[in-house]
């Protein structure tokens, strides 16, 4: 555990919880049974709201090369393939991980999601919906339970580099020279660069990484609008 950095530490005891949960759903003989998919969801939120309101998952990709995504899931990845089913609604499915994230996220956030059950009775799969600004739907991506528990694994190792990394960097403030270097890598519109220039120039360093996470997330938006279109 790291009680010093709060994404490391919510990523460790997220996974210590995981563990402990996967172990008393093996035994059968246990007076109370866990509710591991509940567990799976709210283990999403840990992993996936709170890491991105703190500027970590920006950095996902940075560390390590982020894996390659393909519709029916991601083949090579730190611990180990993962399988789910990308489908497109509105708009075309996310080729990126940071994307795929982005539209969880939103999905989690919004309460956006359905589980799935089997002939059985018991939840089998669940199933994400990413939608527009404007609600439409863009796409969905659906986990079966054993393979959302594969993909927060998976997804652990990455927010753990990803913050490595951020801590890693200078923490000197922004300079209105650094400016041209977050256009080059963003490729934000000139009206943003203009508004970021105007929190340097303020002296709002502490403000810009938020304020660039929500205009890359609006513009990848707006992207995916002007592709279904």
């Amino acid at each position: 555990m790291n009680p010093d950095d709060p994404v490391i530490d919510l990523v460790d005891r997220t996974l210590a919880n995981l563990r402990i949960i996967d172990e008393l759903a093996r035994q059968r003989s246990a007076e109370y049974q866990p509710f591991e998919v509940t567990q799976l969801v709210n283990s999403l939120l840990s992993l996936l709201v709170v890491p991105r309101e703190l500027g970590t998952v920006e950095f996902v990709g940075r560390a390590t090369a982020a894996p390659h995504l393909n519709t029916d899931g991601i083949r090579r990845w730190h611990r180990g393939p993962v399988k789910f089913e990308l489908t497109r609604l509105g708009g075309k499915p996310p080729e990126h991980l940071k994307k795929l994230l982005g539209g969880l996220r939103n999905s989690i956030a919004h309460a956006d999601f359905r589980f799935i059950s089997a002939s059985g009775g018991a939840v089998s799969a669940i199933e994400f919906t990413n939608r527009s600004r404007a609600g439409v739907p863009q796409w969905s991506v659906t986990f079966e339970v054993m393979e959302l528990g594969k993909f927060l694994v998976n997804l652990s190792e990455e927010l753990k580099a990803a913050r490595s990394y951020q801590v890693s960097l200078p923490k000197d403030p922004v300079s209105i020279d650094q400016v041209s270097l977050i256009d080059v890598e963003f490729r934000l519109p000139a009206s943003t660069l203009e508004r970021i220039r105007g929190l340097v120039a303020a002296g709002e360093a502490t403000s810009i990484g938020r304020f660039l996470q929500d205009a890359a997330e609006a513009k990848l938006l707006d992207d995916e609008e002007v592709t279904a279109a």
